[in-house]
């Protein structure tokens, strides 16, 4: 496990490698040296040797109290920097995490539409569907209630003629049965004549 890299520590290992090897030794270079702390603090250190515009030599020298100073000042700077980056990379991810969660649950209410979109669509050409039969079997319908209200006007025209016919029968009926009692009543108020 990799442990804090100190702005001391850091430039020790600058110089003994710029010492050894080359004067600006890379980032992984000086990881791999010191074998702790971070690839991203060991970049940061780096950038903040370039603004200096010198290298500071720590090693082999016994600092003064004035450099001593300094360099514990250097130091809280540079612990306050890496804390406040530290907050700042927590909030930034913080902050990717709730765009994602928020993201993830668009795409979540977007499928839930799309799928009630597809229900809806379907539910609606059944719907279609089942208006286009019952539009046909309405048609059908209204042909046979058109066929059944003319059987209805035939039928009553031949009840009408029929109770015409009958009531021309009764009274034809009638008619006869009083003549036949009429001559009846004549054969026996007169025997003989019939």
């Amino acid at each position: 496990m990799k442990t804090s890299l100190s702005w001391e520590e850091f430039i020790n290992a600058f110089n003994e490698l710029a010492t050894l090897e080359k004067p600006d030794p890379g980032i992984h270079r000086i990881w791999h040296h010191l074998g702790k702390g971070s690839v991203t603090t060991i970049g940061k250190y780096k950038h903040r040797l370039k603004l200096l515009g010198s290298v500071p030599k720590f090693s082999g020298a016994v600092p003064d109290a004035i450099t001593t100073a300094a360099i514990d000042l250097f130091n809280e700077l540079n612990k306050a920097v890496d804390e406040r980056q530290t907050e700042l990379d927590a909030d930034i991810e913080k902050r990717y995490q709730e765009v994602e969660d928020e993201l993830a649950d668009l795409r979540n209410k977007n499928s839930a539409a799309n799928k009630a979109i597809a229900r809806l669509t379907e539910q609606r050409d059944q719907a279609t569907t089942q208006i286009e039969h019952a539009n046909k079997q309405n048609h059908a319908f209204e042909l046979k209630l058109t066929k059944a209200n003319s059987d209805i006007e035939k039928v009553t025209a031949l009840n009408t003629q029929l109770s015409k016919a009958t009531a021309e029968l009764k009274e034809e009926f009638k008619e006869r049965l009083t003549a036949e009692q009429n001559h009846t009543l004549d054969a026996k108020n007169y025997p003989g004549t019939g």
